[in-house]
């Protein structure tokens, strides 16, 4: 999901950015919650209440004895005789490498001969497959697993009538009518959607009431944008009221689930004392933790409490070999020049001598 944070949001903690939106991003969002219901479906596998009846339910009793090479070959079975349910769960168990050889080639050719047979979970995940390389055909795939109430499809095909993408024509209501149908069903990440369209009257009317109560429900189930599109409202009091603490436990949740837009604002919030205790030792703590995932201004920020000083020892030599990580950003660009002008000559060639070996050390693992 791609996110960009809510620009009144970051104006109140000191940054400046787009407004919000999370546009399901191409193959790539897709991709990450279907494979993410993949490796649910089979985690989760000894939950399911399967009464063993079935040849299928038999042979994903061995999925629950963490028996895969066994499930594989008795999926291999059943699909070859004709049971879509097994040849899905066999092209899964190649795309995840379980029990098989970890194979998108072999995946795809198993999920052709599900979705030659209108199978929708195997129309989607072809369509997933060949988005690149075929985007018209992956258009069509997902139109036909849409028809047959595929969830994530409806939600594809949300995002190809709202940004006229794989061939489709511009089309806000259509959009809208995608995004309704896959939150209907479920999908937190659609219920993200429709929250925006209602906020922006993308395709509707504008409801601010009804875009909170879906902001909250895709939230709740851990979509980071409507995290962060929650935090937002508390922050400044837009369809509830205002309230920071409410927003910082919003936040903390979007940092749980690897947001680093969240863990520079909760950063920031410690930095300031902004609804929370002043501690820049956490402040600290939530700016690197972005700054690992290669957030510029996670970056940028970390390299100024070490620069003065801040919850850890001053290190401007440090600092600069934080900063110059992420040279490029507008942000990280001033403040390396402003450190560098501040440097005697000695200091500046021990920074750039530090900041070689950590290159080199880089390149050498990476080889």
């Amino acid at each position: 999901m791609k996110t960009i944070i809510p620009s009144i949001l970051l104006l109140s903690t000191g940054l400046a950015m787009a407004a919000i939106t999370w546009i399901a991003d191409s193959e790539t969002e897709l991709a990450r919650l279907s494979h993410k219901q993949r490796q649910e479906y089979f985690k989760k596998s000894e939950s399911l209440p399967l009464t063993g009846k079935t040849p299928f339910e038999k042979v994903f009793r061995l999925v629950q004895e963490g028996n895969h090479a066994g499930a594989a070959a008795g999926f291999k079975k059943l699909s070859d005789s004709g049971d879509l349910d097994a040849t899905c769960a066999l092209a899964s168990l190649h795309l995840l490498g379980l029990g098989v050889d970890q194979s998108t080639e072999a995946a795809r050719a198993l999920f052709e001969r599900a979705a030659d047979r209108n199978n929708p979970l195997a129309m989607l995940e072809l369509a997933i497959l060949v988005e690149k390389e075929n985007p018209q055909k992956a258009f069509r795939l997902y139109q036909e697993a849409g028809k047959a109430g595929q969830p994530l499809a409806n939600l594809k095909l949300g995002h190809c009538y709202e940004t006229a993408s794989l061939g489709a024509s511009k089309n806000p209501k259509l959009a809208f009518s995608f995004y309704e149908k896959s939150a209907n069903a479920g999908v937190g990440v659609a219920k993200g959607e429709l929250a925006r369209c209602y906020d922006s009257g993308l395709g509707t009317s504008p409801d601010p009431e009804r875009a909170t109560k879906l902001y909250r429900e895709a939230g709740l189930s851990g979509v980071v944008g409507a995290q962060l599109a929650m935090a937002e409202r508390y922050f400044v009091g837009q369809g509830v009221e205002e309230d920071r603490v409410e927003a910082v436990r919003w936040l903390t949740g979007a940092s749980q689930n690897g947001s680093a837009d969240a863990q520079v604002l909760l950063g920031d919030c410690f930095a300031k004392g902004d609804a929370v205790d002043l501690d820049y030792g956490k402040a600290g703590s939530y700016y690197s933790a972005a700054a690992k995932q290669g957030d510029p201004v996670g970056r940028q920020r970390l390299a100024g409490l070490y620069r003065d000083g801040k919850g850890t020892s001053k290190d401007p030599i440090r600092a600069y070999v934080i900063l110059s990580q992420a040279k490029g950003d507008p942000l990280v660009d001033k403040d390396l020049k402003d450190l560098v002008d501040s440097f005697t000559p000695e200091q500046l060639k021990m920074a750039q001598a530090r900041f070689a070996e950590l290159e080199a050390t880089k390149k050498s693992g990476e080889k």
